[in-house]
């Protein structure tokens, strides 16, 4: 018992900022991170494809999507930076909206943009997950000589008598 309350004692601190900075530091730069993945993905996409008729994939629909989500991404904060802009001076400019409405507006959806990344990126995530899992499976069973109702076309000793 003594052990272990001393590596309690020992590691609460560096712990407890650790925890500090993956909840706080990292939360307001991860949206950050997620952006510029997207934009590095895109960039070399358009370097190494010369031409879109050329698939060099066997799955072209799954790149497809896998990049349109990076589209989306990449494209979610200039169109927050629109969306901001109009909100301002949509605030500024009103005779109906009150002046720190309009502000309270503005700002609040450059703060959802800002994060709105997290969200895509979490969708594009998943969906991938999903749209991999079905194509492993996709394979296992065509390895295996199953069809989609998953009947084996191998005959059987019953199919032979």
């Amino acid at each position: 018992m003594g052990r272990k309350l001393e590596k309690i004692k020992e590691n609460i601190l560096s712990a407890s900022l650790q925890a500090l900075k993956l909840l706080i530091i990292r939360f307001f730069t991860i949206p950050f991170t997620i952006w510029t993945g997207s934009l590095v993905r895109l960039a070399e996409q358009w370097k190494e494809t010369p031409s879109t008729d050329e698939v060099a994939t066997e799955f072209p629909i799954f790149d497809w999507f896998k990049s349109a989500w990076d589209a989306v991404i990449l494209l979610l904060w200039p169109i927050g930076v629109i969306a901001f802009v109009f909100s301002f001076l949509s605030g500024i400019f009103s005779s109906y909206i009150p002046f720190g409405a309009g502000l309270a507006t503005a700002f609040g959806c450059l703060i959802g943009f800002y994060f709105a990344p997290i969200s895509a990126s979490l969708m594009k995530e998943m969906l991938v997950l999903f749209l991999s899992m079905a194509q492993s499976l996709e394979k296992i069973a065509a390895h295996q000589g199953l069809d989609q109702k998953g009947l084996d076309h191998k005959e059987t000793e019953i199919d032979q008598k």
